[in-house]
């Protein structure tokens, strides 16, 4: 059977076409888009989806027909969640489209992007924590044998961060310090935290902000799934590479080996939160994994 996957965020709209077997799945298809929807949110909290909102689902739906896929499964987080026009969205999906786009709530999210991120580790220890970074929200979940156990959805992502500061570049240090000090106020007081750093456990993060990290340390010109996942980075790498890019102008940032067009503009936000995750867990290392919502998705499908 050939299925999809189509994760639509807050920043990035990815899809994922696979093969499966009842022994094993094959990817036939990968693509993603930075869209950054979540800055297309008025001050009414109405989505108003720009021109390359369509035009990169018309790629997605084209690339469905391509490959004949006989089940899709289609999700939309955080921005399609927080937005008041919702229903008015999900109709003219449909009539566009044909296909029905579920809006999965913060619980769901964290669960599918945990199950995804696991399905290609090999863990040390009996508990693993999945941070995914959004562009709306960030998922924390905390699992026990590869099962999770608690989450946390908290609604601070790259996009949202970016808007309600405004910056792109030209970061100061008290910039810095304000944005780190909001976030760590957010993340601050949840009782999982305390769960989590009482026990011995793995830390793996996904998304964009840690597979751009990975693939900059590796001086990526060509992005590299298999080199991704599983590669591991220190705390003290994200703040070497936080403190370099600061104050490079967004555009020139594109020229950073690894540097993902559209992601240049997020980057720093993610960072903050990527540290702040850390600093608040006590962790000195964490892993990468590529995988997210779409494995999950594609792990359910049958």
């Amino acid at each position: 059977m050939i299925c999809a996957a189509v994760d639509l965020g807050t920043n990035a709209f990815r899809l994922s076409i696979v093969k499966k077997t009842k022994k094993k799945s094959k990817v036939l298809k990968r693509y993603r888009s930075i869209i950054g929807l979540g800055s297309f949110m008025d001050s009414q909290k109405r989505l108003l989806p720009p021109l390359s909102y369509y035009k990169v689902l018309d790629k997605i739906f084209s690339l469905i027909t391509e490959f004949n896929v006989e089940k899709t499964q289609i999700v939309g987080t955080s921005i399609f969640r927080d937005c008041k026009n919702k229903k008015r969205i999900k109709e003219e999906f449909k009539n566009l489209y044909g296909h029905e786009l579920r809006i999965i709530s913060p619980k769901e999210e964290a669960l599918l992007s945990s199950q995804g991120a696991l399905t290609k580790m090999n863990l040390n220890n009996l508990y693993s924590v999945v941070v995914d970074i959004g562009g709306g929200s960030t998922e924390i979940i905390l699992n026990k044998n590869k099962t999770p156990i608690g989450f946390l959805s908290i609604d601070i992502g790259v996009v949202t961060l970016m808007s309600k500061f405004n910056l792109r570049e030209n970061f100061t240090d008290n910039n810095l310090f304000e944005i780190q000090n909001y976030a760590t106020k957010k993340f601050s007081n949840k009782k999982l935290f305390n769960q989590i750093c009482s026990t011995k456990f793995d830390l793996i993060m996904n998304a964009g902000t840690p597979t751009t990290l990975a693939a900059i340390k590796q001086k990526m010109k060509i992005y590299k799934e298999s080199s991704i996942t599983g590669y591991k980075i220190n705390k003290q790498y994200a703040s070497m590479v936080l403190n370099k890019i600061k104050n490079i102008p967004a555009k020139k940032r594109l020229k950073i080996p690894g540097m993902e067009k559209g992601r240049e503009k997020v980057i720093i936000y993610g960072l903050i939160i990527l540290i702040t995750i850390l600093n608040i867990l006590r962790k000195r290392v964490f892993i990468v994994s590529d995988s997210g919502i779409l494995e999950g998705l594609i792990y359910k499908i049958n």
